[in-house]
């Protein structure tokens, strides 16, 4: 500790101004990093958009009337070859129950329908609808997914409140 605190005095400001040199060095070898890291993990989630072949894991929902809650159980939402499969927990109110359904959630596999698919580049993002139907209901889906795998899922249906879920991309 005597043998730093001399140099520290002899030569002070230019061991300050050697180990700060070397701190912003490591600091910009990592910042280029993260960069290519993002800039891989947005090719991927993009290529999976482009192929409409892709799994979100959903671990919070945003009721309409009630607090958001975070989802401790598996869900998720899995669109691939034209159709969904939907296994996504509801809460809320449900307005005009079917004679046929159970409520058991959003949980359905279907094909989709009014397909749109459209990229928005300034937010970093691709927006996808459709319609699905189940066997009690008629659902419109929005889904955002952003370059860093992170994905939004709106719900609104005939029959219940709408309901939104946040999630990534597996």
């Amino acid at each position: 500790m005597d043998k730093f605190k001399r140099l520290l005095a002899k030569g002070g400001i230019a061991l300050s101004f050697t180990l700060a040199f070397i701190i912003a060095l490591a600091s910009c070898a990592t910042s280029a990093e993260k960069a290519k890291r993002a800039s891989e993990t947005a090719r991927q989630v993009q290529e999976q958009v482009a192929a409409e072949t892709f799994k979100i894991k959903v671990d919070y929902m945003y009721p309409q009337r009630y607090p958001s809650r975070p989802i401790m159980s598996d869900f998720w939402l899995e669109m691939k070859e034209g159709s969904v499969n939907s296994y996504l927990p509801y809460f809320g109110q449900v307005q005009m129950p079917s004679a046929y359904s159970i409520d058991e959630g959003l949980n359905f596999e279907t094909p989709i329908k009014n397909f749109v698919k459209q990229r928005n580049d300034r937010k970093h993002r691709t927006e996808i609808q459709f319609n699905a139907k189940s066997p009690d209901d008629y659902y419109l889906y929005t889904i955002y997914i952003y370059d860093d795998g992170k994905a939004d899922i709106s719900v609104s249906s005939n029959r219940r409140d709408a309901i939104r879920f946040s999630g990534e991309l597996e």
